[in-house]
């Protein structure tokens, strides 16, 4: 079955808020038209490797380009579990990401705790999926996702720089996961090296703020902002095809290639 990606154009695509430390020296910075174009180019990538569907961008909702965000969605069920944003100025993008869900015939599921969709919680290639909590959501949504997922392991985020799961951790399609351990306290790290062994790819300093662990893989393609040419060698040796796409606009939100996609199926 061929990967189907959603995406918002990024139209009203702006920093003029702040809710992560890496919009704290970026407020007004954007450079529209570099980020419409990064953005072009992350898009032609995917749709060379994909199917892409789209959600109109809303004016006053700058961070609804990352769609990562909108939703959880169980692809075998064709189930989407929206819960709470943690923050203020995004809680508008849930009645928009849900109306389309629903438009596209999707079971729309809303759970009552704090929880920002595929940003916090990921499916690897052994249909484990790894629940990340701290920053945006609490060890009470694991409770409720359990209702709805088989072999949830949960992960305690502790660096601010690293507020949700998808910006340190990325599972592979062949059961690798590449993830940046400062993010985690101990007993997650010892959790991800004790369920994945030898599959479980440590990133450096380097690595983890060029946002390489924020990728999107389909099939045998990683599709980044930008990687290390030692990671990307590694990679490559795993039998992975690294394509670099500039997205710096985007790092000004914290956000990066996987942020900005949603993974239909």
């Amino acid at each position: 079955m061929k990967t189907k990606i959603l995406m918002c154009y990024p139209e009203h695509f702006d920093v003029n808020y702040i809710i992560n430390p890496w919009m704290e020296e970026n407020i007004n910075k954007v450079n529209r038209e570099c980020a419409i174009q990064q953005w072009k180019n992350l898009y032609g990538q995917i749709k060379k490797r994909a199917d892409v569907e789209l959600i109109n961008p809303v004016d006053g909702l700058p961070d609804m380009v990352f769609t990562a965000n909108g939703a959880l969605c169980i692809q075998n069920k064709k189930t989407a579990l929206f819960g709470e944003f943690a923050n203020k100025e995004r809680k508008d993008e849930k009645q928009h990401f849900m109306e389309w869900f629903r438009q596209h015939d999707w079971n729309v599921v809303d759970i009552p705790v704090l929880f920002e969709g595929a940003g916090e919680c990921l499916k690897d290639a052994s249909d484990q999926y790894w629940y990340g909590y701290g920053f945006r959501g609490t060890e009470d949504t694991a409770n409720i996702l359990h209702e709805y997922l088989s072999n949830l392991h949960q992960l305690k985020l502790v660096n601010p720089d690293f507020y949700h799961l998808d910006t340190c951790f990325c599972p592979l399609t062949n059961g690798e996961v590449l993830y940046y351990s400062k993010a985690f306290d101990k007993k997650s790290n010892q959790l991800i090296k004790d369920v994945l062994h030898e599959k479980a790819i440590s990133v450096s300093d380097e690595d983890a703020y060029k946002f390489a662990c924020n990728a999107v893989c389909i099939e045998n393609t990683i599709i980044v902002n930008e990687m290390s040419n030692s990671l990307k060698s590694l990679l490559w040796y795993r039998t992975y095809n690294v394509i670099c796409t500039p997205l710096t606009e985007f790092l000004k939100s914290g956000g990066g290639a996987k942020c900005l996609t949603l993974q239909l199926q």
